[in-house]
């Protein structure tokens, strides 16, 4: 028959035009779709499957409902309609197949044979489903296909199809999306005009039609009403997944520019905002600007006396303190730990200490935590643009410069930059290349303080300290060097020589004489810390019961399941671990309560003032009668007067350590030592023990430099050598000496 009379042309248009329509839209959402990666990659191919399977059936559909269905003898119409549940069915195969065929290529990794694949099954699919819906025909004659044009059909379709899908989604080097579209663009018209012409029909007016036939009209509509809910949806989907993915965006990058914790700008939010301010600063929008460093005070005995989860709460409530003290354009970001810093752009020096005055309110308000009031302080190091530098890089090192002086102090203070900082900081760097060669060049040395029995004086052991023979400063005790040895990393290297050193030593004394060397929070942190005790124990052949650890509290590393585990492996080897400094610090009794301690040393401070002050002696009553009742034996440092000690061993302390029993002095001289105490009264009783009638007779204040002690912030000017003494207060961290 003559198919373009029997053909309505404005159906194939509407077809075509439907067809080309959502196969460039779906053309637009693969690229998009190229963009994705994982679950959201996969929904998206699976909804562009679905799509392409809806406009592979309505095309084909619309194509269908194109012919007129006249009689070819007489032209008069025949009466025809659908089958609505083989069209219904048709359409959920349609989008079933296609669906499968989109989610091909999951991975965002596409491929040449894949992109074909997936073409060629919505080319073979489109035949397809011509053939179901003409199938679904029910007309008053037969319905007639021309094998030779179906099967051209079967073949062009899949070929074009198929170079369409590799040229629009395909691999990067076969990627033309123009021209992908283009063949596209007549992929769809040729496969309509190929299945219009190959259809015939043969009437027969003894066929009877079913009943509920859907007639070309409604089914026409229901076409387009499907189509244009399916294209909606995939325009929904897609707006609410470029809404949600803004959303995830915003949200990703406020994670990256904030601190999870407190939601306070993080270190990269801060470096911008520093950057953006001296931009403003340099063309005079905004002159001057102050960067401030902020470093809070006695944060560690928090998270150690009442855990990480109450430093996180103090944390939070600093936060939220701040908040309402910031003045438009301030910025308070927290950079790490217990670190922060803030900015005030055209800021002057006034204004500038103000700012920090009130970040001060904000660190020391208290914190509600399970019913306790958490409360810190903070140190403020303030640099001030111009006057102390033009660079981010500048004014940041010269505020630490100024924090660091601050923490230097006694706590809460406020300190603005100055040139004489850069003269320290200096000092400080030779003073560390100096170590470093010291180490190189076997100038340390270690002198020995004796431990003895509060009863008879009998010496017990010896506490190793270091000394540093300077070439042009002389003999420097460890205040001298050892904090610039723990901020550059060295402690770690001159612990383990003093290690070394002192088990060596030690192994050539009476067997019964232990000796105790003090380690650092860097050395106890090393994994390896327990394997540089044991070779130094078998390098020595010192016994391990011989060796004592001394732990200050400041020792005591974040990480208190590794400190448990090292503790527990020193023990197993046979050390002994005791507490240095106890009561100096904040979390004593906690420390005692977590870890194995076999043996308890009073803090220097409480024996210092034992007789005058109640609160001291209190407190050394109540440590003695704890050591009882742990079992644990208790040793009193810095002993300097029989007074002292008589109370001492009233209140059943055992041992003693201080100037009181002798000074530390090196190696050589203990049995040069021993040989001139023999001859006085007074039990004597390993290398040397001092005479109990020579007790008293100190040597007069600052005679000798102290090189036995740690740095202390507030020691007494008329005992050098006591407030520096070895087993001085903790508060000077593992200053004391080098281990």
């Amino acid at each position: 028959m003559n198919w373009l009379e029997q053909y309505d042309p404005r159906i194939a248009l509407l077809a075509a035009l439907v067809g080309v329509s959502i196969a460039l839209i779906n053309s637009r959402f693969i690229s998009r779709v190229n963009e994705e990666q994982g679950p959201r990659r996969l929904l998206w191919m699976s909804m562009l499957g679905l799509l392409a399977g809806v406009t592979v059936w309505a095309v084909q559909t619309l194509v269908v409902l194109g012919f007129r269905w006249t009689d070819p003898a007489d032209g008069s119409p025949m009466a025809f309609g659908y089958d609505p549940s083989s069209v219904i069915f048709s359409l959920g195969v349609s989008a079933a197949i296609m669906s499968v065929a989109f989610r091909l290529d999951p991975s965002g990794r596409p491929e040449a044979w894949r992109a074909l694949v997936r073409g060629g099954t919505l080319g073979l699919t489109a035949v397809g489903v011509n053939i179901a819906v003409l199938l679904s025909l029910d007309v008053q004659g037969q319905v007639i296909l021309d094998p030779l044009l179906v099967g051209a059909n079967l073949v062009l379709a899949p070929m074009l199809f198929g170079l369409a899908a590799l040229f629009n989604a395909g691999p990067m080097r076969w990627r033309h999306p123009r021209l992908g579209r283009s063949i596209l663009g007549l992929a769809i018209p040729g496969a309509i005009a190929i299945a219009i012409a190959s259809v015939s029909l043969a009437p027969d007016p003894d066929v009877e039609l079913p009943k509920g036939l859907m007639q070309p009209a409604p089914l026409g509509f229901l076409v387009m009403a499907v189509c244009a809910i399916v294209t909606a949806a995939t325009f929904a989907f897609a707006m609410i997944g470029d809404s949600l993915k803004q959303e995830a965006e915003n949200r990703y990058q406020h994670l990256a520019l904030h601190d999870p914790l407190t939601g306070l700008p993080n270190r990269a939010f801060l470096m911008t905002a520093l950057e953006d301010a001296l931009t403003g600063a340099r063309d005079g929008a905004s002159p001057g600007l102050a960067v401030i460093g902020v470093d809070l005070d006695r944060f560690k005995p928090v998270n150690d006396v009442h855990g990480h989860a109450a430093g996180d709460a103090l944390l939070c409530g600093i936060a939220r303190a701040a908040e309402p003290l910031l003045e438009p354009g301030e910025l308070f970001a927290r950079t790490g730990g217990d670190e922060f810093i803030a900015l005030k752009p055209g800021a002057t020096e006034e204004e500038a200490l103000d700012f920090a005055r009130r970040l001060a309110r904000a660190t020391s308000a208290p914190v509600e935590f399970q019913g306790s009031a958490l409360s810190v302080g903070a140190s403020f190091g303030v640099a001030l643009f111009p006057r102390d530098g033009q660079e981010a890089e500048t004014l940041l090192s010269r505020m630490d410069l100024a924090l660091y002086r601050a923490k230097e102090e006694a706590g809460d203070a406020i300190r603005l930059y100055d040139r004489r900082m850069d003269e320290a900081q200096r000092d400080r760097s030779a003073l560390a290349m100096e170590l470093r060669a010291a180490l190189d060049s076997d100038a340390f040395e270690l002198h020995y303080q004796p431990q003895t029995l509060l009863s008879d004086g009998a010496v017990t052991g010896y506490e190793a300290l270091i000394r540093w023979r300077h070439p042009t400063r002389g003999l420097l005790g460890p205040d001298a060097f050892i904090g610039v040895a723990e901020r550059t990393g060295l402690i770690r290297d001159i612990g383990t020589w003093v290690l070394h050193a002192a088990c060596r030593e030690a192994a050539g004394w009476d067997p019964s004489l232990r000796i105790a060397v003090n380690v650092s929070p860097r050395q106890l942190s090393q994994s390896d810390f327990v394997e540089q005790v044991g070779d130094a124990l078998i390098a020595s052949g010192l016994a391990p019961e011989r060796l004592e650890i001394e732990l200050t509290e400041a020792s005591m590393i974040e990480d208190h399941a590794q400190l448990r585990a090292v503790m527990a492996a020193l023990k197993t080897l046979g050390v002994r671990v005791a507490m240095d400094d106890y009561g100096a610090g904040y979390a004593s009794l906690a420390a005692l309560r977590n870890f194995p301690f076999d043996k308890i040393k009073i803090d220097r401070e409480f024996i210092e003032t034992l007789g005058s002050d109640p609160q001291s002696t209190a407190i050394v009553r109540s440590t003695l009668m704890l050591g009882r009742a742990l079992g644990i034996p208790v040793l009193a440092e810095g002993v300097t007067t029989e007074a002292g000690r008589r109370i001492l061993e009233a209140e059943g302390c055992r041992e003693g350590q201080g100037f009181l029993f002798g000074r530390p002095v090196p190696a050589a001289e203990l049995a040069g030592r021993a040989a001139i105490d023999a001859d006085r009264p007074g039990p004597v009783s390993g290398p040397i023990a001092a005479p109990v009638a020579e007790r008293g007779s100190i040597a007069a204040p600052g005679t000798d430099p102290g090189p036995d002690a740690a740095a202390r912030p507030a020691a007494a000017p008329d005992s050098a050598e006591l407030t520096s003494a070895p087993s001085g207060s903790g508060r000077g961290g593992a200053a004391r000496n080098s281990a």
